[in-house]
């Protein structure tokens, strides 16, 4: 049987995805599980790799996308090249994911966009639309031994189409809704959206290029850093600059945005002759750098509000937006400067209970792991007590919260080839904690601070809310703010509140030392109570076995749960052993004086001077 018919009469496959696109900054690599056929297939991702290109390659492959001269050797050995470097993305995601080459069943591989006429152009006495794509499928072929396809817009081209966008048909598949219009933008070297009506066929999507996306702003930072930087990374040096509105609607008056849909567009019209006329302009209008940036910036944002504007039947519902490259992020808070946030704190932004957590966050992420097992772990360690509901959320969700912190630039502890190291938690029958060497809390507090003023979000510190107001409807509608230095008082209006003011440590229940931050007063939960919010848990405080009981210096100061993990033992007020090793002991809220503690995994104590309540 030929192997392609083979393929298609398979129920499931495993399906490699490559695509490296006209930002020109590496190959993406995507392994999916594609079950069914036709419009009634499913999607499942099972891994993702970026493989960058070096500087070298890069700037090789915008030479010759610049539409300058080059000799064929260069194109033809380019071709080549960019084989090799697809077939290494595969080894890599084969490696991560922990497939075998000979499991592959298909490979689709885009190309990289060399040059784009989209619309007909007279050549030698003869008019047509052509494209040009590089990466020799053949390549794949030969090492991986099973189907490739590739050169994606070369046949819709021949079949007199645009050639762009080409992710429709895989949005139809995955996004469709039967109520709601669906908007998806993606942000790559340029800009593309896709329409989802509501209830829509095949034949009702329809999908555009907005316009640049990271193309413009990458070749502008790469100006201004004299080469030796092409892309402001998480869009820092744009978010601390002005958007220029001379240069905004300089650059709005560009006559492809207001083209009619079906429309597409490249580096041939974005590239760098654009480029110089907006730095020509910058140098005579004296410009700073930063300014700069946080024009072009805006103008992608500006490019795709103009587009959902003027060319859509209607208002999406939902907008689903997925950035290709650095310089999104910034992007997208352009795109949502109407949200207005604003941060409230007594102390400071990063005065938290966060900051002193050192052990680690668990998360079910690895090989021989699972969401499953760790609610199997947590559930019985918790002596069944806790609530399945909440429970199966944190762990499901729980290895998407690392990732989402790894993502923003957590430090998290890994081994020399990038994988996350883990250790065994209290009671867990994997290793699954993930933690940043001893300081843990205080690397994530440092990143999630850094993330708030990297997005200049309003923060007013030294002030602390004391009374929710609410609306003539009874819902909350604000906060009074009162001045810590001054004693001012202030009134702060807005559609939600949410309140996360930490604890209550520092209320110090029944004598006891704590390591709670100095505003963990419980004044969430009073204004909570105050403005008729049920209260849960009321009954039960946790106290902390381990806390430091001597020198008097350091009473209460926090042994972390990571100490006993790696051997630790604890001893009772006589100095002796607490623990008898290898016997299993009930709850510690048994044994706790006057209160309920919220029951541990492992093991229990009896009254060990130094507790701690948090």
């Amino acid at each position: 049987m030929h192997p392609i018919v083979e393929c298609m009469e398979k129920d499931s496959r495993l399906v490699v995805g490559l695509m490296s696109g006209t930002s020109a900054d590496g190959v993406d690599a995507a392994l999916c599980r594609i079950t069914g056929h036709g419009t009634a297939s499913k999607i499942e991702q099972l891994g993702f790799v970026f493989q960058p290109f070096s500087g070298e390659i890069r700037r090789e492959i915008l030479r010759l996308a610049s539409g300058n001269s080059a000799c064929a050797a260069d194109f033809c050995k380019m071709n080549f090249l960019l084989g090799e470097l697809y077939v290494q993305a595969v080894e890599a995601l084969c490696a991560e994911t922990g497939i075998r080459a000979e499991q592959i069943d298909l490979i689709g591989s885009h190309g990289q966009t060399f040059w784009h006429i989209p619309l007909p152009e007279t050549y030698l006495g003869h008019s047509f639309r052509s494209t040009f794509q590089l990466g020799e499928g053949s390549v794949l072929a030969q090492r991986f031994g099973c189907p490739v396809v590739s050169d994606f817009r070369v046949r819709d081209v021949a079949a007199d189409g645009l050639g762009a966008p080409l992710v429709p048909y895989s949005e139809f598949l995955i996004y469709r809704s039967e109520t709601e219009c669906v908007a998806l933008q993606n942000i790559g070297g340029i800009g593309n959206i896709t329409c989802l009506l509501p209830a829509c066929r095949l034949e009702d999507v329809f999908a555009f290029d907005t316009g640049p996306g990271n193309m413009v702003m990458d070749a502008v930072y790469t100006e201004l850093s004299g080469g030796e930087k092409t892309f402001d990374e998480g869009g820092a040096y744009a978010a601390g600059g002005k958007v220029h509105e001379k240069l905004l609607e300089m650059l709005m008056q560009d006559a492809y945005l207001s083209r009619k849909p079906p429309k597409t567009t490249g580096r041939e019209y974005y590239g760098p002759d654009f480029v110089k006329k907006i730095m020509d302009y910058a140098r005579r209008e004296n410009i700073s750098g930063q300014d700069l940036m946080a024009t072009v910036t805006d103008y992608t944002a500006q490019t795709i509000r103009y587009s959902v504007e003027h060319y859509f039947p209607r208002k999406p519902d939902k907008l689903i937006i997925g950035g290709g490259g650095a310089g999104s992020s910034a992007a997208i808070e352009a795109h949502e400067a109407g949200a207005n946030v604003m941060m409230v704190t007594k102390l400071r932004i990063g005065d938290a209970n966060t900051m002193m957590a050192e052990g680690g966050i668990q998360a079910a992420d690895k090989e021989n792991d699972s969401p499953q097992q760790h609610y199997l772990d947590a559930f019985g360690g918790g002596h069944f007590a806790a609530r399945p509901e909440l429970l199966r959320r944190l762990v499901m969700e729980a290895p998407d919260a690392i990732q989402w912190l790894n993502d923003l630039g957590v430090m998290f502890d890994k081994d020399k080839d990038g994988r996350m190291i883990t250790t065994h938690g209290g009671g867990t029958s994997r290793k699954r904690m993930h933690a940043c060497k001893d300081y843990s809390g205080a690397e994530i507090m440092r990143v999630l601070r850094d993330e708030v003023w990297n997005r200049q979000i309003p923060v007013v510190d030294f002030t602390a809310a004391v009374e929710l107001i609410k609306d003539d409807k009874g819902q909350v509608a604000g906060a009074v703010l009162q001045n810590m230095e001054t004693g001012e008082y202030k009134v702060a209006r807005a559609k939600t509140v949410i309140i996360a003011t930490g604890g209550a440590g520092r209320l110090h229940y029944q004598h006891f030392p704590t390591s709670n931050h100095y505003g963990a007063t419980a004044d969430g939960l009073v204004m909570g109570y105050r403005a008729g919010a049920p209260l849960l848990y009321q009954d039960t405080i946790q106290y902390h076995p381990t806390g430091a009981a001597y020198p008097a210096q350091i009473f209460g100061a926090l042994v972390t749960e990571k100490v006993r993990s790696v051997g630790a033992m604890l001893i009772n007020v006589d100095g002796a052993s607490a623990l008898i090793r290898r016997k299993r002991y009930p709850s510690i809220s048994r044994h706790s004086t006057g209160c309920t503690e919220i029951p541990r995994p492992s093991y229990t104590v009896p009254p060990v001077r130094g507790q701690r309540s948090r």
